[in-house]
């Protein structure tokens, strides 16, 4: 806990809105003066794919690492060098955000893949709608 506040909960909106904004502005900039929808979606998801990939696996391989030539190289060492998760809503997080990303793929299809005000709108609501449960089960609300 941070003031008072879950790490999870600090990490879905304060955390995630920080290192968002760039991609936010760099985005923008990209579809207002080049045009260039496609470079702001790929670099939505491809930096998605770079945090989740990435940004978690190579800090989980470097503990690992540690744990493991701290306390050797044992069958025993193995089985203990993991890193425990203290979210309670982490499975339903995740698998509302893998229905989140199936919902806008069949929504992106359906405009012909063509994005306008109402797609932008959807997309902010689904947004909050995800932001709000998920800090909702994580807090037990």
């Amino acid at each position: 806990y941070t003031l008072g506040i879950p790490d999870t909960v600090s990490g879905i909106t304060v955390l995630a809105a920080g290192t968002s904004i760039p991609e936010l502005i760099s985005s923008y900039l990209v579809v207002k003066k080049a045009g260039l929808a496609d470079m702001a979606i790929c670099n939505s998801i491809g930096s998605n794919i770079f945090d989740i990939l990435f940004c978690l696996g190579l800090p989980w391989l470097l503990k690992s690492s540690i744990v493991i030539v701290t306390n050797g190289f044992g069958l025993a060492t193995l089985a203990n060098s993991y890193i425990p998760i203290q979210s309670t809503a982490l499975p339903i997080t995740s698998l509302t955000l893998l229905l989140t990303i199936g919902a806008m793929i069949m929504i992106f299809r359906a405009s012909r893949w063509r994005l306008n005000l109402k797609l932008g709108i959807l997309c902010t609501l689904v947004f909050i709608i995800f932001v709000v449960t998920s800090i909702s089960l994580e807090l037990n609300v």
